[in-house]
């Protein structure tokens, strides 16, 4: 029975070790999410822990001082999810730039006190998204990425226009514009800057207007030629179109938005047609018919 003893009273100082120290390593969190300082703390076997704190280095009237956690402006932010026998883990949430720096671990017990030799450092970084080209043509391919400054692997995911969505993928469509961020899945406060993907195409869905009221012979009218595209058309072409006995052909009679007719007379009525343009592409109007009724008014059909 006695060596039985012995040996119990031998072995239990190797699993504790026995010894003073605080173990742990640096930390890289992202900005907006939340880490687990990982740190583990040894002590002589026969005490027992009473206390335990972290704290951090600042300046301090030009001195860089260890303030404890819990007397710092959000200590809220910080939580002890160790325990008082060998576990010393700090979460903290809501990570700050300003959170960055040096942690040091100190714990009292029954026959003294220990405050870590080193420090633990966490590293705050960025999550990146990243756009190239951030102007596109549509159809043309593009490339939309995350990037994570901290090592540790993480799930993205993708919001556009504030309303998450499926990682964008080309060739690129005009419903794809939009201001782009990613974030971390099950932590989406941990956001990235926000991306702006512009999508490009030639003008479509051209149409000529007329002023809302019918003309005199004599009295002027305003044909307006509109278009869908991006970026706006900067370019409009009239054209009007001739007969003649053996052929027809569209020639042109203006330039600009819009047509203006100063003195309606037989000679105006006939087909118009309005060319849109941009850096994309060119559109045309479908034909549109003026004409002069028996009441010599101009109308515009």
């Amino acid at each position: 029975m006695d060596s039985w003893m012995l040996m119990i009273l031998v072995f239990m100082p190797g699993v504790w070790s026995g010894d003073w120290g605080v173990t742990f390593g640096d930390q890289c969190a992202l900005r907006g999410g939340s880490v687990v300082m990982k740190c583990s703390y040894d002590y002589p076997w026969r005490d027992t822990v009473t206390q335990v704190e972290w704290s951090r280095t600042l300046v301090t009237s030009g001195t860089w001082r260890l303030h404890p956690l819990s007397s710092l402006p959000s200590p809220r932010d910080f939580k002890y999810v160790g325990n008082l026998y060998h576990n010393c883990n700090l979460k903290i949430n809501n990570v700050k730039p300003t959170d960055e720096g040096q942690y040091y671990f100190s714990f009292v017990t029954t026959s003294d006190k220990w405050t870590s030799k080193t420090y633990a450092y966490l590293f705050v970084k960025e999550l990146t998204a990243v756009l190239k080209p951030s102007t596109v043509k549509e159809g043309d391919d593009f490339r939309l990425t995350c990037v994570s400054e901290c090592p540790t692997s993480t799930t993205i995911v993708w919001f556009k226009d504030g309303q998450q969505v499926p990682t964008p993928g080309s060739p690129v469509r005009r419903e794809d514009a939009g201001s782009y961020f990613c974030a971390v899945l099950g932590q989406e406060t941990v956001r990235s800057n926000s991306v702006t993907l512009n999508v490009q195409y030639g003008p479509e869905n051209i149409s000529i207007s007329v002023d809302d009221q019918q003309f005199t012979e004599g009295s002027s009218v305003n044909l307006t030629c509109s278009s869908v595209a991006n970026p706006a058309a900067d370019n409009y072409s009239w054209y009007k179109r001739t007969d003649s006995p053996s052929s027809s052909s569209w020639l042109q009679v203006g330039w600009g938005q819009v047509l203006s007719l100063p003195s309606v007379e037989a000679s105006h009525t006939g087909l118009y047609l309005c060319q849109a343009s941009n850096s994309v592409g060119t559109g045309n109007s479908t034909a549109q018919l003026v004409t002069l009724i028996t009441e010599d008014r101009a109308r515009f059909t």
